[in-house]
């Protein structure tokens, strides 16, 4: 997202997905990334929710800025 950001700022005409759409992902990512580090250092029901938010973040980010 921020690679097509930055592509668009260069080009003239070009929108581009704006800055709310590239903090989001980053936000989102970050949470993923983080909660799938819990998941992989926990047992049990620990790691089941940690498990649980990364798919929540993953269907959020793929539902709101790629589907809708």
């Amino acid at each position: 997202m921020l690679g097509l950001q930055v592509f668009a700022w260069t080009q003239p005409d070009v929108p581009g997905p704006g800055a709310w759409a590239v903090l989001a992902h980053a936000g989102l990512a970050g949470f993923a990334v983080a909660a799938q580090w819990q998941a992989d250092r926990r047992r049990g029901p620990q790691a089941a929710l940690a498990m649980l938010l990364v798919t929540i973040a993953c269907g959020v980010a793929i539902w709101y800025f790629w589907w809708a």
